[in-house]
């Protein structure tokens, strides 16, 4: 029979309860026209008292900065909320992109009523699944894993020579076409395949990282001058996401191996180091209406960025997610009709090469960021809460329940993982980290390729393997 100690049980029915009550303050203030104006100021301090909750949760629960959610729920916060509590303390007046004034304020107020409603929903099937806790042993293989090591060793290796060719022709064509713009929103439409293959690198770093066979210095030579080309590469190209999912990713697998511990000093450290980072990536933002053509051009935005409030700028720039619900909220139902689940089969049917050139109509209105930014011209992306509602409008929230029991049940790790284990964690985390900013519709085919390409070069590496033994047994 099955167990649940008592303080898990109290946590579990709490969360229940929270979330029964957002969901029927959402139901019962959803038809409200005369909210008050100041609705952002109500909403933030519901965010800070939830905010503060579910990370006194995650504490009691002993998620650590290794666990997906430890990174995935603050990060949620940030791109959800930052532009609510700048615009309750009144501070979007100057703001480099004035999205309130975009879209009707009915539709704000319902987007953030579904988003508070949404965190806590979500955070509630996540806590119903217990993660373990790893063993001191993780990274104690057997001989038999020898072998396991000197393949992943191959992987790696071999998918960082497929891949980053791919990432260098994408990566082109967006500066190519933002150059010839003059706008850093000016993305070109690419192929599905070659966007998809553009993100293995990354999934590469990950199995060099991780394998024993190739050593820590190495190890930091090949990421130290990835994270370069990237960084070179964010300053022309304003991508910012998936250099610092990049960094998360491989730092926390590196960290993970050689256990590096954040403590004292060292978290000083880091400290430093994020805040390098932010002020760097707000002058990417800082820059983003008009084209960073030379490292002139990024000092003068870095200039301009020196007596500005990271903080300000942080909430400021990644707070522009909200809008991604917004947008949904705001035309559906009155220009598209509800999706009904249509998203997320074409997820899944994006992953076949070729199918949406033979099947169009399936795919027509499938992508719910792009059928948004046809109206108005605004590229903010996806999310999940977009998702949700787009597709089952304010009863997306229960779904929002599943996704959360499903992602807990996806990341949740063995106690004894083995080097492979640690791999298939990391590019999940990687892959579904984007989840902040990106919808299902967004990551499936990558997630398709990245296992696809492994599952062929780990038969590939048995078949080598195997021709040895009989060519030495001869």
């Amino acid at each position: 029979m099955l167990k649940i100690k008592k303080n898990r049980l109290i946590s579990i029915i709490l969360n229940i309860s929270i979330s029964i009550i957002l969901y029927i303050y959402t139901l019962t203030n959803w038809n409200n026209t005369d909210f008050s104006t100041m609705w952002s100021k109500d909403i933030s301090i519901i965010v800070m008292i939830l905010f503060v909750y579910q990370l006194t949760i995650l504490k009691l629960n002993k998620y650590d900065y290794k666990n997906f959610f430890f990174w995935f729920i603050p990060l949620n916060y940030l791109f959800l909320y930052g532009r609510i509590i700048l615009n309750a303390l009144s501070l979007d007046k100057n703001i480099f992109w004035k999205l309130f004034e975009s879209y009707s304020s009915l539709a704000s107020y319902r987007s953030a009523l579904f988003s508070i409603a949404y965190i806590q929903i979500l955070f509630t099937g996540i806590i119903m699944i217990e993660q373990e806790k790893l063993q001191v042993e993780t990274f104690k293989f057997r001989k038999k894993q020898i072998n396991s090591d000197k393949c992943q060793k191959f992987i790696g290796i071999f998918l960082l020579i497929i891949s980053m060719p791919f990432k260098i022709i994408y990566d082109y064509i967006v500066i190519s076409a933002q150059s010839s713009n003059g706008s850093y929103i000016a993305v070109p439409e690419i192929s599905g395949v070659i966007v998809a293959l553009s993100t293995l690198p990354v999934v590469a770093l990950i199995f060099i990282v991780i394998c024993e066979e190739i050593n820590k210095r190495k190890t930091i030579i090949l990421l130290g001058a990835y994270f370069l080309y990237c960084g070179i590469i964010m300053v022309f190209a304003g991508d910012r996401r998936q250099l610092v999912i990049s960094l998360i990713v491989c730092i926390l697998a590196f960290m993970e191996k050689y256990r590096v511990s954040i403590k004292g000093p060292k978290l000083f450290k880091y400290i430093i180091l994020s805040i390098i980072l932010l002020i760097i990536l707000a002058a990417v933002r800082e820059g983003r209406s008009n084209v960073i053509e030379s490292f002139d051009d990024f000092k003068v935005a870095l200039n301009n960025i020196k007596e500005s409030n990271i903080l300000y700028e942080t909430l400021a720039e990644f707070g522009i997610t909200f809008f991604s619900i917004v947008g949904a909220v705001e035309f559906y139902p009155s220009i598209y009709s509800f999706a009904l689940g249509k998203t997320y089969i074409a997820s899944i049917l994006v992953v076949i090469p070729g199918f949406a050139k033979v099947f169009p109509s399936i795919f027509e209105f499938s992508s719910i960021s792009k059928n948004i930014k046809n109206i108005n011209n605004q590229g903010l992306g996806g999310s999940i809460p977009q998702d949700l509602y787009a597709n089952f409008s304010i009863y997306g929230l229960l779904i929002s329940f599943v996704i959360g029991i499903i992602l807990a049940l996806v990341m949740r790790r063995r106690k004894n993982s083995t080097g492979m284990d640690t791999i298939k964690y990391y590019i999940l985390f990687y892959f579904l980290i984007n989840l902040v900013r990106a919808g299902f519709f967004e990551i499936t085919r990558n997630i398709f390729f990245a296992y696809i390409l492994i599952y062929i070069l780990k038969k590939l590496y048995i078949v080598m393997v195997r021709r040895k033994k009989v060519m030495i047994n001869s």
